[in-house]
């Protein structure tokens, strides 16, 4: 893997996307203020979701889920 690339994109687990204000954190450094859309392969915002949609300075246009688990959530 790139240096850069992992730099720039910490592995990905829960523990960093159950958190409101990881997640706020996260958002903020690399889209504020823009529209995006979250990927989120296993659920790992759901537990936030709502919330961080009034919080972040941007707009969440959606989430696109791809699992089983993140749909139970």
């Amino acid at each position: 893997m790139n240096p850069t690339a992992k730099k720039n994109h910490p592995t990905m687990d829960l523990n960093l996307f159950s958190n409101l204000d990881t997640d706020l954190d996260y958002l903020e450094k690399r889209a504020k203020g823009q529209d995006v859309a979250l990927l989120d392969v296993g659920g790992y915002f759901a537990g936030v979701l709502n919330e961080l949609a009034e919080v972040f300075s941007g707009r969440i246009m959606g989430v696109v889920e791809d699992t089983e688990n993140g749909y139970q959530r």
